[in-house]
């Protein structure tokens, strides 16, 4: 049976890493379309409109406790997706190196959490925002 490679590693890394991020974005456009809706010039006390914010009230809360933490199952799967690699190759920073394989900042910080740190030449540089 082949081992993973180091390029299925990445893409998982990739998509993993990418999660929290992408679920934060959404509460907050969540949270934006709620406070367009209050700042709109329907009346305050129009029932609908009531409704309407605090259905968006509630979502964003869901969304917000379920993209501040990491969950149980985020983190078993990055316990075992790391011990699958020491177990396959050893120390996972050199299996990086020596695949010249860099994972994102978003999963270095995932991994970082549960302790296995991902050194800084085995990380993605951020991109800059140029807008």
């Amino acid at each position: 049976m082949a081992n993973l490679s180091a390029s299925s590693y990445k893409i998982i890394a990739d998509y993993l890493g990418n999660i929290q991020a992408y679920g934060e974005d959404i509460r907050d456009h969540v949270g934006t379309a709620r406070d367009y809706l209050d700042n709109n010039r329907v009346s305050d006390s129009d029932f609908q409109k009531i409704r309407l914010s605090n259905i968006l009230q509630n979502l964003y809360k869901d969304l917000d406790n379920q993209h501040t933490e990491i969950t149980t199952e985020m983190k078993t799967f990055v316990v075992n997706l790391q011990n699958y690699i020491i177990a396959s190759y050893g120390d996972i920073n050199q299996f990086l190196r020596d695949n010249d394989t860099k994972v994102n900042a978003n999963f270095a910080s995932l991994s970082d959490t549960i302790d296995f740190s991902i050194d800084s030449d085995n990380i993605e540089p951020e991109c800059e925002d140029i807008s």
